[in-house]
């Protein structure tokens, strides 16, 4: 089931953004490219990203604007966010990584965590399962 799309024209190429929904419940994100080859005929390309990746993947993503020179908190919707969340989607410090692991290894609670950092739970429980925390102190 769909449930967004949005259409980019850019050039030769057409991109689509479509949010999708499973049967079960789970949502996933389908970005497809059009682009027309010098034969005039289309060749399509497709990248699925799946509800529970969607955090690791923005945080990589934000990073490559950032390294391209792209100002990534620029959207209206993480300029609110982060008057409530300074840290929302900004990249993670080593530093902040060692935090975390100290923190989590004192049992703090992910809400917690999230005060901590000021990020959005979400955000810290994607960092959690990237620096393999759970794994790492059974938790």
């Amino acid at each position: 089931m769909e449930l967004f799309s949005e259409k980019v024209t850019a050039g030769k190429r057409t991109y689509f953004f479509d949010v999708k929904k499973y049967r079960e419940g789970s949502k996933y994100l389908k970005i497809f490219e059009s682009r027309l080859k010098k034969s005039q005929e289309y060749e399509h390309l497709r990248l699925m990203i799946f509800e529970e990746h969607i955090p690791a993947f923005l945080e990589a993503l934000n990073k490559a604007l950032a390294a391209m020179g792209f100002d990534v908190g620029a959207t209206t919707h993480v300029k609110e966010l982060r008057k409530s969340l300074p840290n929302a989607y900004r990249p993670w410090s080593k530093d902040d990584d060692e935090r975390l692991d100290q923190f989590y290894c004192q049992k703090k609670s992910v809400e917690e965590l999230a005060k901590i950092f000021k990020r959005n739970v979400g955000a810290i429980e994607s960092r959690i399962r990237k620096l393999e925390l759970r794994d790492k102190y059974g938790i």
